[in-house]
């Protein structure tokens, strides 16, 4: 099981075309099949539902892409280790009550200018007052009790995701009542409607969306939505986790729902130098989409 071959399974589930990583590594098809076949093999289970030139990944291949892309990262961070010998100077530690695609963004940024420093993130576990070795957390804004705070982010806000043909295309915002009458894409779930969260919320609004297609994964979501006439929903934090959608755009829904403000807290007491540093760079970051939060 080399590192060539996981790579090939994982542009295969990004892709879900064996056509598009035969291109990339320039290699053959058949040359991917015969990769992928042996992974195959070697895992002792299908990890692919083939339809035709089509490669859709299931459940297990869902968690050995998780699995094959964390030990990767790792693998390109050791190298990069061994070869630089880097060490960070310093390092800021951040306690993860919630989570933010912002936070990551930020902290890329920040060592942009600031290559000396590292940050070290810990999941919650525990009460909301477990931040004695922590001096800066994320949480939402309601959870902030004795501590000071600076708002990144917004929690639950909507997007519209639509072909590039498709007449609101060109929308800088769309509203609830611009796609009352339009086909939707819903991924299925245990909801008690049956759709995922945005369905709800649709309903919310006070409109039931015409559902044209039901689908399993996130993949067939996208899929039918960038190739078709359809449209999907999706929350802010799930864009990341979008595959490439290249005939599509991403429009944010005017005034969706109020969301719930993510923020950066912190005690000046507890946090280091460089963690001072680096909420006042936070502070003064353009946060332009916290008009929607609460």
């Amino acid at each position: 099981m080399d590192t060539r071959t996981l790579q090939i399974f994982l542009k295969t589930v990004d892709y879900q075309n064996i056509t598009r990583v035969a291109e990339e590594f320039n290699i053959t098809q058949p040359a991917v099949s015969s990769a992928l076949k042996r992974l195959e093999d070697e895992t002792g289970c299908p990890l692919f539902i083939r339809r035709n030139k089509y490669l859709i990944p299931n459940e297990q291949g869902k968690i050995f892409y998780s699995y094959v892309s964390e030990m990767l990262n790792d693998i390109n961070h050791m190298t990069e280790s061994i070869h630089g010998g880097y060490q960070p100077r310093e390092e800021i530690f951040i306690n993860m009550f919630t989570t933010s695609d912002r936070i990551y963004k930020l902290m890329s940024e920040y060592r942009s200018t600031h290559p000396e420093t590292g940050f070290v993130l810990r999941p919650y576990i525990g009460d909301y007052d477990d931040t004695a070795h922590f001096g800066l957390s994320l949480k939402l804004r309601q959870y902030v009790n004795n501590e000071q705070y600076v708002p990144i982010d917004v929690e639950n806000l909507l997007y519209v995701i639509m072909n590039r043909n498709h007449p609101l295309a060109r929308r800088e915002q769309i509203h609830f009542s611009d796609i009352r009458n339009e086909d939707f894409v819903f991924i299925r779930s245990n909801t008690a409607t049956g759709y995922e969260q945005s369905y709800d919320q649709c309903l919310l609004a006070g409109i039931v969306p015409h559902v044209a297609l039901t689908v399993d994964t996130d993949y067939a979501k996208y899929a039918a939505i960038n190739n078709g006439e359809w449209i999907g929903l999706a929350y802010n934090h799930e864009l990341s986790f979008a595959p490439r959608m290249n005939s599509c755009v991403v429009i944010p829904m005017y005034a969706a729902v109020q969301g719930k403000l993510i923020c950066l807290t912190y005690r000046e007491e507890r946090i280091s130098p460089a963690g001072k540093e680096f909420v006042e760079y936070v502070r003064n970051a353009d946060r332009k989409g916290l008009v929607y939060g609460d």
